[in-house]
């Protein structure tokens, strides 16, 4: 059943027409505040243990549906929960139309449109380029594993309640503080969890991403991430995606150097790099349904 699931949600995200805020998660914003005002004056109530007040009550209430439907008319109403819970979780088709966007816009000039998609994927910028096409192609490889591989790994782990918990605590995590949104310390805490929960899908997505593009540089520019591993644990997962998802691809093959450059800065990539970004990832996404089949079948025969 876990597999239909999969594949049913994965099809529904991928190829289904998006209809504009049918899965907004807005009404979690309001929730998360209204604990926080209620959490407001007790001491506790801002880091570890207000989150956990906060993640509590969803992820019960998933679980009590898992059980409540799990026999009916044999499975199929279980079977119907798992497709709304993990389609409502997935996020990646929102940054597949930002690609579009970016490529687009860096095709036709226009760079400052191209920025703007850019923005919008919250790109992380680290290389100190403008939000160039290296960024974005590294971003893309980062939330492909926050907004799908994460997802699917906790919904194989633990069903609907899973997803559930994975995409809440990410929500939680990208808020901003000072904007009537979680104040800082909520957010940090939900930023620590979602790294722990996020640390072994980013190894399995490292693998895939080898397995789908060059495993040996892959291979290496994750020992090199390992090496420079920081306290944050958040920051460790996206430094392995970022440098073993650039080795995967060997994006120094899309180095171009810009007008603006004079021949004495940084290269940025062509916007094939991005392209190529979004590729690896479909590709990594048939190892993951597949590997989850191969278990699935041999379950089934065992």
């Amino acid at each position: 059943m876990t597999l239909i699931v999969i594949v049913v949600a994965l099809a529904l995200e991928l190829f289904a027409e998006r209809r504009s805020g049918a899965r907004e998660w807005q009404w979690l914003s309001a929730y998360a505040d209204w604990f926080q005002r209620r959490l407001s004056g007790w001491r506790y109530g801002d880091g570890a243990l207000g989150l956990l007040i906060v993640l509590l009550p969803l992820v019960l209430v998933v679980v009590l549906l898992q059980s409540a439907v799990h026999s009916i008319w044999l499975g199929a109403f279980a079977l119907l929960l798992g497709v709304v819970v993990l389609y409502y979780c997935l996020r990646y088709r929102a940054v597949d139309g930002i690609v579009d966007k970016y490529c687009d816009a860096l095709e036709a000039g226009d760079r400052e449109r191209a920025e703007a998609a850019a923005a919008e994927l919250r790109v992380r910028n680290v290389h100190g380029e403008t939000l160039g096409a290296r960024s974005v192609a590294e971003t893309i490889l980062i939330q492909a594993n926050e907004r799908l591989f994460s997802v699917l790994f906790w919904f194989v782990l633990l069903g609907p309640a899973g997803a559930v918990l994975y995409r809440v605590t990410w929500f939680l995590s990208e808020r901003q503080s000072g904007d009537g949104g979680v104040d800082a310390p909520l957010a940090l805490a939900a930023r620590r969890l979602q790294g722990i929960l996020g640390w072994v899908p980013a190894r399995l997505t490292v693998i895939c991403y080898g397995l789908a593009g060059n495993f040996e540089d892959a291979i290496h520019d994750w020992r090199m991430a390992a090496d420079r591993a920081s306290a944050d644990i958040a920051d460790n997962n996206e430094d392995v995606l970022r440098s073993a998802g650039a080795g995967a691809l060997q994006l120094e093959r899309f180095a171009v150097r810009t007008a603006a450059q004079d021949g004495g800065g940084d290269e940025d990539l062509e916007p094939g790099a991005v392209k190529s970004a979004r590729g690896l990832v479909l590709r990594s996404l048939m190892i993951w349904v597949t590997a989850i089949a191969v278990v699935t079948l041999a379950g089934w025969a065992y």
